[in-house]
């Protein structure tokens, strides 16, 4: 890496950049110093301890954000309009507000985040089957390694969870923090209020069951809750306004043009596997025959989302494919194809 680096000249002319030479890595730098930092994230060799609390850094500029978090909250003067928190600098605030505009979309339902992150667990939890983590003593499987670890307490006969300040105990955070609030007077009670009526909530499912039965409300299109934000005088309330970036907005629009399928007929993509190219069988997924009938007057769309290991979607692309019909011995097949080295 220090080879790398240093071949490099130290500032660069005008119009003349220093290329990172990392696999797949398209970033290019007018200095040497900029280039060393960069490809710490590579590498992830963290150089920099913060005195106070230890946690280690890659470059000076992450560390001297941690820093001015660490400044008391009269010395922090922007303020984010959304949830009322404060910062310690303007390029801060406006990186924190990029996390209340959504910028991605599940290609599967209508669900935006503004984290790929956040994106991929949707998919996981919402449009995949695949429970990797498995019990081994009984047969409950998990989506996540964290899921499994919340469930093994289950199996647990002691009480793990101890007060400090009597012999009480208990299973779970929750019911030690309820404990720590009710009897020694400890803690922050977070408190819920319906923005209609004005009843009040210690928890928000309390609050969402109410804005369900009592004013009809629905989940947000995609969504599998409600979202509450923490208002200027410590209440949570209802958040009603949600940001969507013009990318997502457009992707949505288009999204509404296209022919939806018939509720009738749900789809499977099946990949062929005697063939070299990628080529994928359209099937009626209750069945899961790939002799179908349908007309030919319809048009499909397929979205196909290339995943890192991570799970996170890299990239996504949405095609457009006619129903084509064949009849071979007076069977009809369905047999929409996408020909291409990146499916």
């Amino acid at each position: 890496m220090k080879l790398h680096v240093n071949s490099n000249p130290k500032y660069c002319k005008k119009g003349e950049f220093i290329e990172c030479c990392w696999s797949d890595c398209k970033f290019k730098f007018t200095s040497q110093y900029k280039l060393a930092d960069h490809i710490r994230t590579h590498t992830k060799e963290r150089v920099i301890a913060c005195p106070t609390c230890g946690k280690m850094f890659a470059t000076k500029t992450k560390f001297y954000d941690h820093r001015k978090r660490q400044l008391p909250l009269e010395l922090q003067s922007y303020q984010c309009s959304q949830c009322s928190k404060l910062f310690p600098s303007e390029r801060l605030l406006r990186d924190h507000m990029r996390s209340h505009i959504n910028h991605y979309k599940c290609s599967m339902c209508d669900m935006t985040c503004s984290k790929p992150s956040i994106l991929a667990l949707h998919i996981k939890y919402r449009h995949l089957n695949e429970r990797p983590y498995k019990c081994n003593l009984c047969e409950h499987a998990s989506v996540t390694k964290a899921n499994l670890e919340q469930h093994l307490t289950t199996h647990c006969v002691e009480k793990l969870m101890i007060c400090d300040e009597c012999n009480f105990r208990c299973r779970s955070l929750y019911g030690l923090d309820r404990h720590y609030q009710l009897v020694h007077g400890q803690g922050c009670t977070q408190l819920y209020e319906c923005h209609c009526c004005q009843s009040r909530f210690s928890r928000g499912n309390h609050l969402t069951r109410h804005l369900i039965k009592v004013h009809d409300f629905h989940w947000p299109s995609g969504h599998s809750r409600f979202r509450y934000k923490e208002d200027n005088d410590g209440i949570f309330r209802l958040q009603t306004v949600r940001y969507e970036s013009l990318e997502v907005t457009q992707e949505m629009m288009r999204a509404t043009k296209c022919p939806p399928l018939p509720n009738t007929v749900k789809y499977d993509i099946k990949q062929e596997e005697n063939s070299k190219i990628p080529s994928y069988v359209l099937m009626i997924s209750e069945s899961g025959e790939e002799n179908v009938v349908c007309s030919t007057d319809k048009k499909i769309a397929i979205t196909i989302d290339d995943l890192d290991e991570k799970g996170n979607i890299v990239r996504s692309e949405t095609v457009e494919s006619n129903e084509i019909v064949h009849a071979p011995d007076s069977v009809r097949c369905l047999r929409p194809r996408k020909q291409s080295s990146q499916s």
